[in-house]
């Protein structure tokens, strides 16, 4: 059963995604809950949306506009991926 979009929010007011709804507050010691086939030298697109304080849909439809400012590596078993590098690089370029 679906919970009501208001039932949805985290106890600061924040909505709470499916990473969210998954970790319910049981983050494992590193703090990652993704799940996905995370390494450290990548980034999926739940930890970039967070890093880049927008949400995973903005992120693919500029994917899919060509608009996105970090092109993302190949995909590998249909996650989105990106440089960890690369992504500080470019959050630092356009933080001057």
């Amino acid at each position: 059963m679906a919970l009501p979009r208001a039932a949805r929010r985290a106890p600061g007011g924040s909505r709470v995604g499916r990473a969210g709804r998954r970790c319910a507050g049981r983050a494992p010691p590193g703090g990652d809950c993704g799940g996905g086939p995370s390494s450290p030298g990548h980034v999926l697109v739940g930890e970039l949306a967070e890093l880049l304080g927008t949400s995973t849909r903005t992120i693919q439809r500029q994917l899919r506009a060509g608009t996105f400012f970090i092109a993302p590596l190949p995909q590998i078993d249909y996650h989105l991926r990106w440089s960890r590098e690369r992504v500080y690089r470019a959050i630092a370029d356009t933080h001057v």
